[in-house]
């Protein structure tokens, strides 16, 4: 019997080696990509309750029934309404400016820092301006929605919480000046007719 050379005999070695090995696995399919949903807009003159990160309100509600109880403590005549920068004012090295131009004309402050339009509307559908009449209302909000709402928007915005303010806090007269009823209690006026004296004739 003929010896087969060694280098076919190194040859067929590495052959079966390859054909023995298992086979590589096809690459993993690449997942098609998910499309992602913008969230829808909010309107800033909608009222919306506050929520933080956790989609929790609690916060923004135990503020708001702080506000509801401030309503029930007196009068109020100087009524501030806004976000952080009219929160700032509760700021242990403001609260001594506040109480030297603000003091004497029982001030309310209901401001919450990091508030937008809708969540002081939604405050003020829910009970802040109840039975109170204040002479002067400040109002400073719209800051926080710069950045999800025009110009417009939030102008829109801030006329419907006038409008609110105004319409809430208007007093209400049991008898218009201009009723019928007023006009009927007012004593017309009498003209009388005064005559020259008869100059002489010449």
């Amino acid at each position: 019997m003929k010896k087969l050379p060694f280098a076919l005999l190194a040859l067929a070695a590495i052959a079966a080696s390859a054909l023995a090995q298992p086979s590589a696995p096809a690459p993993a399919a690449v997942p098609a990509p998910v499309a992602v949903t913008p969230p829808a807009k909010v309107d800033a003159s909608a009222a919306i309750i506050k929520k933080d990160a956790t989609g929790s309100s609690a916060a923004f509600e135990k503020r708001h029934e702080g506000f509801l109880a401030r309503l029930k403590e007196g009068p109020i005549d100087l009524l501030f309404v806004g976000d952080s920068i009219t929160d700032g004012w509760r700021n242990a090295t403001r609260e001594h400016i506040w109480k030297k131009y603000y003091g004497d004309y029982q001030p309310a402050n209901f401001g919450i820092g990091g508030d937008q339009t809708q969540h002081v509307i939604w405050r003020l559908e829910n009970g802040e301006l109840e039975g109170i009449h204040p002479k002067v209302t400040v109002v400073m909000i719209g800051t926080n929605n710069a950045g999800g709402h025009t110009g417009e928007e939030i102008a829109a915005a801030n006329r419907k919480i006038v409008d609110l303010i105004r319409t809430k806090t208007a007093r209400k007269s049991s008898c218009s000046p201009f009723s019928p009823a007023a006009r009927a209690r007012t004593p017309k006026a009498t003209s009388r007719r005064t005559t020259s004296p008869t100059r002489p004739s010449a």
